[in-house]
């Protein structure tokens, strides 16, 4: 079995794969470019491709296919493999088998969930290049390709995989989601909507669904009450990607939802799809969680320390102080104004706490944001800013200044 990150492993079944396909989304580090320091404590998932994987791949298409030249394969696979980040190694892998298989692509697409399933079965990191043979060259044996995708699914997620099936034939693929979303494995439910978000993280926008949300909508109205957590999560986050293009909409959507269906289920849905809207000060997505304009007074802000070391926490304290007569709904969050290479700033605002404060209460709240090495963003050194924004309005701020050791701009 391929090897996956331990922490994968520690995890009961359905929270690893729950949890890996998460992951999946994410991991595609070696495509974001980062700070030499802030790179240095990432872990490489781009390792979980290696000679070991290609040789097992290898190995298993050799006795599945006829004609398949394995040593060659596996000797292209691993050629220059060290110097490729992730989704250059899914691309580079599966470049080799097809280039090392004679026959029809639809062949070697139908064999791959033999091969996957073979005892030992394989899992994880080890079926996303078979998922990358079908997203790259799947096209031309369609039904081979779907096939393949719902039998790897439980696998590996397929949500990047069914996209240019999306793109090229949207009307007839669309039409199969649908059949899909009835069916008893939530691997396959889940992805009926993650595969069709159109602005799903490190895959390919599916522009026509930027544009026009209706056409996967309809997926979303037969997922919306679905026994898994996991499908309700992927129509959150995919009505969240709506959000981002048409926010309206999505409030109308969720208000319509939770008259039809009223339900702790559903109001997790609206709690989780509308974050980037409560985030941004949205009032209709504020109104639908119930946050109003705040009535309080600041009493204090503070930001420590003046001077943050990379990589380093900076401490954040707050005390409010209710005004209303009545209860109060605060979505309390926090915005910190990253400084950029050329000196301007960008802001991202963090979740800290919600908060329901009874007339006149004092509210005391501590954070601590860590400052650290990720593969999403790239940290340069300077004054930035922190805010304490509370249902959409900014209340108050300090200024600190981060300091990176060794830092150059190549």
């Amino acid at each position: 079995m391929g090897k996956q990150p331990g922490y994968l492993r520690s995890l009961p079944q359905r929270k690893r794969s729950a949890h890996g396909r998460r992951l999946g989304k994410r991991v595609a580090s070696g495509l974001v470019r980062a700070h030499p320091a802030a790179m240095s404590e990432t872990k490489k998932f781009k390792d979980e491709i290696s000679p070991a994987t290609n040789a097992q791949f290898g190995q298993r298409l050799q006795a599945a296919l006829p004609g398949f030249d394995g040593d060659a394969f596996i000797r292209d696979a691993d050629a220059d493999l060290d110097a490729l980040a992730l989704k250059a190694r899914l691309k580079h892998v599966a470049r080799a088998a097809v280039l090392h298989w004679p026959g029809p692509i639809g062949e070697l697409i139908g064999v791959l969930p033999d091969v996957a399933s073979r005892a030992p079965a394989m899992g994880g990191f080890s079926v996303w290049p078979m998922l990358q043979i079908i997203e790259d060259y799947g096209l031309p044996a369609r039904n081979e390709s779907l096939a393949a995708m719902v039998a790897l699914t439980p696998m590996w997620s397929a949500e990047f995989a069914i996209r240019p099936f999306l793109e090229a034939d949207q009307t007839a693929t669309l039409t199969l989601l649908t059949q899909w979303a009835a069916s008893p494995d939530e691997h396959v439910r889940r992805l009926v909507s993650e595969g069709s978000r159109p602005r799903l993280p490190w895959g390919r926008q599916l522009r026509r669904f930027v544009a026009d949300p209706s056409h996967t909508l309809p997926l979303l109205e037969l997922l919306r009450t679905d026994p898994s957590l996991y499908v309700r999560r992927s129509v959150a986050n995919h009505l969240n990607d709506i959000a981002k293009d048409h926010p309206d909409r999505v409030v109308e959507v969720l208000q319509r939802w939770q008259r039809e269906v009223p339900s702790p289920e559903m109001t997790w849905i609206c709690r989780h799809a509308t974050r980037t809207l409560v985030k941004n000060g949205h009032r209709g997505a504020l109104a639908l969680r119930g946050f109003g304009p705040p009535s309080l007074v600041v009493e204090s802000f503070a930001a420590a320390p003046k001077t943050l070391q990379f990589p380093g926490q900076l401490a954040l304290e707050t005390r409010l102080r209710a005004t209303a007569p009545t209860a109060q709904h605060w979505a309390v969050d926090f915005v910190v104004h990253h400084v950029r290479q050329n000196g301007a700033r960008t802001q991202k605002v963090f979740k800290w706490r919600e908060v329901r404060a009874a007339p006149g209460a004092v509210v005391r709240l501590d954070k601590r944001h860590m400052f650290k090495a990720i593969s999403t963003r790239r940290y340069y050194p300077g004054l930035h800013r922190v805010e304490l924004q509370i249902n959409g309005a900014v209340f108050a701020g300090a200024d600190f200044t981060l300091n990176i050791p060794d830092h150059n701009d190549d």
